[in-house]
């Protein structure tokens, strides 16, 4: 989707997701089964190409320049976050999973 394209630009990384994507300049177009096209989006220019790209190549260029560019962040999955505290420059991070198992993390 452009808004999404949009996005993408400002934080930096569409160009990136552009070498592992496939880049649509030309729009949306919806069709029956058989073909025949029932309609048309185009696009209005370069703010508008979107990239057709799987989820799990997005996730992995994302997560890939997180750690590039902002090698202090960690990133922790199938967690809930419960409670954030920031004490003498450091912020702790309490989580939870599915389990109940809470746990602070120190940055």
């Amino acid at each position: 989707m452009p808004v999404v394209s949009r996005e993408l630009r400002k934080l930096g990384v569409f160009d990136k997701l552009k070498a592992i994507g496939i880049l649509n300049t030309t729009g949306l177009t919806w069709r029956r089964k058989e073909g025949e096209a029932l309609g048309t989006l185009p696009t209005r220019g370069a703010e508008d190409q979107t990239l057709t790209l799987g989820q799990d190549s997005l996730g992995r260029a994302i997560l890939n320049t997180i750690k590039e560019e902002c090698p202090s962040v960690k990133i922790i999955f199938s967690q809930r976050c419960v409670g954030i505290a920031q004490e003498d420059g450091k912020v702790t991070v309490m989580t939870s999973s599915d389990h109940g198992i809470c746990w602070p993390s120190s940055f």
